[in-house]
């Protein structure tokens, strides 16, 4: 049962604002600058991760209702608690700890891809950083997958079934004795390096480089023809203004305002019956009609 289901079904309690402020289970009331400081929450949340406070602050303002659910819940507690298990709930804790916010980086790619659906503008940099940003959260995905492998070894010791499926990813199978239980966690590991494998990543964090192999998207290997063929064209034209001007050091510019217009050295002489053919733009530049 997720949390949407568990309101949806009555199954956790919904506590009206007032009573969270009265009881004060988020902020206190009498520390307007450390509002949360002495709270329920500020006392229990210890949780290691941004998504892991976020998450233990919504099962503190809904707690279960169903006692069945509670059971299962402290099934869990009982499991991470004992001697067996803890010490690689320590180790838990620990990686998780080097993990980035995935929750929220994930929600930040969404409107990012909605907006670019839309046709938003979007600076340089910030389509930069969120690039770093989207291949830091990939990597992440990746090293958070083998967090599985730590109860790879405990999972014998685990009295609580939910426990054991969370902790088993969906196409494993955990056998014990007469008791075989799937894994409800999806394996992403297989999807994410199918995705890098579609591009090439180069470059560091301040010039980083996201670009699709051949094969990973048809258009984009046929504007990358396209542009191909292109460029052949420009290069044999600059090779045959080289022959004519009998100037091998001829190049095209490649500043933004001029580009593409032939570069000649100012000492080079253009001949008199060729200078109907030029337009001249500086004293060192001539672009071809």
């Amino acid at each position: 049962m997720n949390y949407h289901e568990g309101l949806l079904n009555n199954r956790r309690m919904i506590i009206d604002y007032q009573s969270i402020y009265n009881l004060e289970l988020v902020e206190t009331k009498s520390d307007a600058l450390n509002p949360e400081i002495g709270s329920l929450l500020h006392f229990l949340n210890r949780a290691s991760t941004p998504f892991g406070k976020r998450e233990f602050k919504r099962i503190l303002l809904n707690p279960l209702t169903n006692i069945e659910d509670i059971l299962m819940r402290q099934q869990v507690v009982d499991d991470f608690t004992s001697e067996s298990i803890y010490p690689t709930l320590v180790q838990l804790r620990k990686k998780l700890k080097k993990i980035p916010d995935l929750e929220r980086n994930v929600s930040k790619f969404y409107k990012f891809a909605m907006q670019s659906n839309k046709k938003a503008v979007y600076f340089e940099n910030i389509s930069k950083n969120r690039l770093n940003d989207f291949v830091g959260t990939l990597s992440a995905l990746k090293k958070s997958m083998e967090i599985f492998e730590l109860f790879s070894d405990v999972k014998q010791y685990m009295n609580s079934e939910l426990l054991i499926k969370l902790t088993t990813l969906n196409d494993e199978v955990f056998k014990s004795d007469d008791i075989v239980i799937k894994g409800i966690i999806p394996n992403i590991v297989d999807a994410i390096n199918g995705f890098e494998n579609q591009f090439n990543c180069t470059g560091d964090k301040d010039n980083l480089s996201l670009e699709p192999n051949d094969g990973a998207d048809p258009r984009y290997d046929e504007a990358k023809k396209i542009l191909k063929e292109i460029e052949n064209e420009l290069e044999e034209e600059l090779e045959k203004n080289k022959k004519i001007l009998k100037c091998p050091s001829i190049n095209f510019n490649s500043g933004k305002a001029f580009r593409f217009e032939l570069e000649i050295p100012e000492k080079h002489n253009i001949p008199e019956e060729l200078k109907s053919n030029y337009k001249l733009t500086s004293t060192r530049k001539v672009i071809t009609i």
